[in-house]
């Protein structure tokens, strides 16, 4: 039975059932011989209308509003990533009273697309609303879901360019957080009165174009509110590898970088600690939770991308029927994006003014080219 067939199946077996009971009012006035053959005939009718009860909803997932597939790469326990998967699958659970399927070890990369199919495939057959996979690995295999099952929801925790029907993308605007920090960066400098030249970088991780635009976001808040910096970027080119990060970032260290904004996975804790052969210089970082604590006399702040917040917004926007198969961003007004100060170096008095700044950014007042979608963002890369 298609999956198609399947999603009426429950009214055709409603109208057939009405159907067989007005049957059987006219059959008691008809001979017992005929009697005994229609009743056999409705005997297996009944049998074939309750057949299908192998495909139905369980009667867990009848009792939540919705149900959702969230495939993730590895086990939770062993990848913080994963992680951000599980956490997310637990607020769909509780915001959303939905039914979730977790799927681990799911890794496009790693698992064939059959077997990923064999996976889910009772989901898919049982109506599932949405598919989301964490990562832009699940790119190929979901947008081919997406084409067979195009009554299904389906998204990527990532950048895509969506079909405009029932597959897009998710993702948090970094931009904004880089343009808040760079906003940080440069009040920085200004309280500490620095003589001569000013000087900060950026250091990445692999050059994504999301990251690309929180650079170029950097520099533009150092540009408005520093003007006359210096802005130095490099890249290292993979989250994975801590001893060339701490290369890179030495090299921009010593060229008197006063303040360095880092985003290099697991390189961060490294240049954090390499940070500490330069007393004078402070650190911003982008990480999953603060790390102020690695270095509390230099790490300023940490912008954190809440990765299960992003999961569970686009959950929402499909419960309430606004996925629409294209790319959407998430920051500061879904509390997706957030910003955590070391209070030992920001004071109050400047956590106060960055506040002021995202309250700008969510209504689109400052640096609006930050609110565009996918396509706008390109254009703004190229109007650099």
């Amino acid at each position: 039975m298609s999956y198609h067939f399947r999603s009426l199946w429950p009214r055709v077996r409603a109208k057939i059932s009405a159907s067989i009971l007005g049957c059987c009012k006219t059959l008691f006035k008809t001979s017992a011989r005929t009697r005994i053959f229609w009743m056999s005939s409705v005997l297996v009718l009944f049998g074939l209308i309750g057949c299908d009860s192998e495909q139905s909803p369980t009667v867990e997932q009848k009792q939540h509003k919705m149900s959702v597939v969230l495939m993730i790469p590895q086990e939770p326990d062993k990848d913080s990533w994963s992680a951000e998967g599980r956490e997310g699958a637990e607020r769909i659970k509780s915001q959303l009273n939905a039914h979730v399927h977790l799927v681990t070890n799911s890794d496009p990369n790693r698992v064939s697309e059959e077997v990923l199919m064999e996976r889910i495939r009772p989901d898919l057959e049982q109506g599932v609303r949405v598919v989301i996979g964490l990562g832009g690995q699940y790119e190929t295999f979901l947008r081919q879901l997406a084409e067979r099952f195009k009554y299904t929801s389906v998204a990527i925790v990532g950048e895509v360019e969506g079909n405009h029907k029932n597959f897009g993308g998710a993702a948090g605007r970094f931009n904004d957080i880089g343009y808040v920090m760079g906003v940080l960066a440069a009040k920085q400098l200004q309280q500490e009165n620095h003589s001569g030249e000013k000087r900060v970088a950026f250091l990445g991780g692999i050059p994504f174009k999301t990251y690309q635009r929180m650079a170029d976001a950097y520099d533009r808040a150092i540009a408005t509110y520093l003007p006359n910096s210096e802005v130095l970027t490099d890249w290292v080119g993979s989250f994975a590898d801590p001893g060339l990060s701490v290369n890179k970032a030495k090299a921009l260290l010593d060229q008197g970088v006063q303040v360095l904004f880092i985003n290099t996975g697991m390189g961060n804790k490294a240049v954090i600690e390499l940070a500490r052969k330069y007393p004078a210089s402070r650190v911003l970082v982008i990480d999953t939770e603060p790390r102020d604590e690695w270095n509390e006399k230099q790490v300023l702040a940490t912008g954190i991308m809440d990765v299960a917040g992003i999961i569970t917004q686009t959950a929402h926007m499909v419960g309430k029927g606004h996925w629409r198969g294209e790319q959407v961003w998430f920051s500061f007004e879904e509390e997706v994006a957030q910003i955590r100060f070391n209070p030992a170096l920001v004071s109050e008095h400047y956590q106060q003014e960055i506040a002021e700044v995202i309250q700008l950014l969510k209504g689109g007042q400052v640096y609006g080219h930050l609110k565009m979608d996918q396509s706008a963002g390109d254009q703004l890369e190229s109007d650099q």
